[in-house]
């Protein structure tokens, strides 16, 4: 497969391109891992063509397969539904969540660098060691009640923007996730592996 890079109507025409890259590098990474995915989700889908709703499973789903596929920036989800989606260790970075479902989802470990989550719905939410959370855009209305984190800062930083009402759960010790774990009837291999994935493994 071969694309010339230099044509950059191509790249400009990428739903996924919301930004200029100063570097022809970056492009061909961005177009390299999108083409895997959907190579991917063509596999896993094999009857229809990739649609929104087909990449929405695609996400949800995105922990069976490697971790450099679970690469999703600038990806405009606003008001997706993402219940329950497993997004460890995604790459999310300035991705549109804006209004999107992620109730009880899984998001230890996410890139979180400039994503969009104004009005999102994070309530119930597993948010161990998020990574480049400092730029995430979150307001008032972004509720994350009854989610968990282990991430003092992170906690700080959704504090001094959102709704106390609306504010996360912080565990500061192994035992305290565990407890919050229990309260949520997950399994006890489900909990020793959320343990393994927080900053108290």
């Amino acid at each position: 497969m071969y694309i010339e890079f230099e044509n950059d109507s191509i790249i400009d025409s990428e739903f996924w391109r919301q930004k200029d890259i100063s570097y022809y590098k970056k492009y061909y990474e961005n177009f390299i891992y999108k083409a895997i995915s959907l190579f991917t989700l063509k596999k896993l889908d094999p009857q229809r063509n990739p649609s929104s709703s087909s990449l929405i499973n695609y996400i949800k789903d995105s922990y069976n397969v490697l971790r450099s596929l679970r690469y999703f920036p600038f990806v405009n989800l606003y008001q997706a539904d993402l219940y329950e989606a497993d997004l460890y260790e995604a790459n999310l970075s300035e991705a549109n969540f804006s209004r999107a479902n992620l109730s009880a989802a899984k998001l230890s470990g996410a890139s979180l660098s400039e994503a969009i989550l104004y009005e999102a719905k994070l309530s119930g939410a597993i948010i161990l060691k998020p990574r480049y959370y400092q730029n995430l855009m979150v307001n008032e209305n972004t509720n994350f009640s009854d989610a968990i984190t282990d991430d003092k800062d992170f906690y700080n930083l959704l504090k001094s923007k959102i709704k106390l009402e609306n504010i996360l759960k912080l565990v500061e010790s192994k035992d305290d996730l565990i407890k919050e774990l229990q309260k949520k009837s997950f399994t006890e291999d489900q909990i020793n592996e959320f343990v393994n994935k927080s900053k108290f493994a």
